[in-house]
């Protein structure tokens, strides 16, 4: 599985960590995933490949360590991300694991 739950806080994975400087993490949830357009542009914006939502934020993770860039989590920084009480669309959930399938073999072969 793709899928990850990196809970444990930073200061315990390690000691030497200071606040608030950034911290690398191997992937973002979408919904609070920044990126520099310039960056986005150059390493080819959204999989077209990918069906629907669901799994965009891993092939993202993994396309931006693949084309040297970092992902990183920055404590002092504010992202907002709206909750709707009902999704406007229908998640299948055999798409998601297809476009999680799909970012293993684009971004994982020969890895």
């Amino acid at each position: 599985s793709l899928s990850f739950n990196w809970m444990v806080v930073i200061t315990e994975r390690n000691k030497s960590y200071q606040f608030p400087e950034p911290y690398p993490t191997p992937a973002l949830s979408g919904g609070i995933f920044g990126i520099w357009r310039d960056f986005w542009n150059r390493s080819g914006t959204y999989d077209t490949n990918m069906t629907e939502w669901g799994g965009e934020h891993i092939e993202m993770s993994l396309r931006t360590w693949r084309c040297g860039g970092r992902i990183e989590i920055v404590p002092c920084s504010r992202m907002g991300h709206v909750f709707r009480a009902h999704n406007p669309y229908v998640v299948h959930p055999m798409e998601v694991v297809r476009n999680t399938n799909r970012a293993a073999l684009v971004w994982l072969d020969g890895a």
